[in-house]
């Protein structure tokens, strides 16, 4: 199986860089190109029994902001201007059959999946399993299918990667997505 990390600023903007699947990967590493999003909210309470902070988006939406210590929910008071901050990085296992394209959630702390979270930081982790659509070596391009059925295209960092890597369409792949969630006052 390989593994590549993939940097992002958004979904449709994905570089690839290589990384041995066998390894335990790194905080800084996942993270080291990510982009960072400044949602400004309004505290609308918090769930203490689920650790979350409610907040009020602009469009009068409601979330629930997990929060890595239960013991900073005491810090946020109902009406606080606040930014959630959300930094993503993504893994893209590669692998060769297996079960049919699933999906699943975890919230991580320093595990074996993920090493060096820095202490008082939330990181969840997404992994969605698609298919591989297309290669396009010669501009080191990768087309996957989304989980909403449209094709997504990936553009390689490292020219070559998608040939050592051996892909070819059909090939199952997880992409595993890492965000990191802060609040801070505004």
């Amino acid at each position: 199986m390989k593994r590549f990390l993939i940097a992002t600023a958004a979904l449709l903007s994905l570089g690839v860089a290589a990384h041995a699947a066998e390894s335990k990967l790194k905080y800084e590493d996942v993270f080291a190109d990510a982009t960072e999003v400044v949602i400004p909210v309004q505290v609308a309470g918090t769930y203490e029994e689920r650790s979350e902070l409610l907040v009020k988006l602009p469009n009068d939406n409601q979330y629930a902001v997990p929060v890595a210590d239960p013991a900073d929910l005491a810090a946020w008071r109902k009406n606080d201007l606040v930014n959630v901050v959300i930094t993503q990085g993504i893994v893209a296992d590669v692998r060769r059959g297996g079960p049919a394209p699933a999906f699943s959630y975890t919230v991580l702390d320093d595990t074996e999946v993920l090493d060096g979270i820095p202490e008082d930081t939330l990181v969840r982790q997404i992994t969605v399993t698609t298919t591989v659509k297309d290669i396009e070596e010669d501009i080191d391009q990768i087309v996957f299918l989304a989980a909403a059925g449209d094709d997504r295209t990936a553009t390689v960092m490292t020219p070559g990667m998608l040939k050592k890597a051996g892909l070819k369409p059909g090939d199952l792949v997880d992409l595993i997505y890492f965000d990191e969630i802060d609040i801070e006052p505004r």
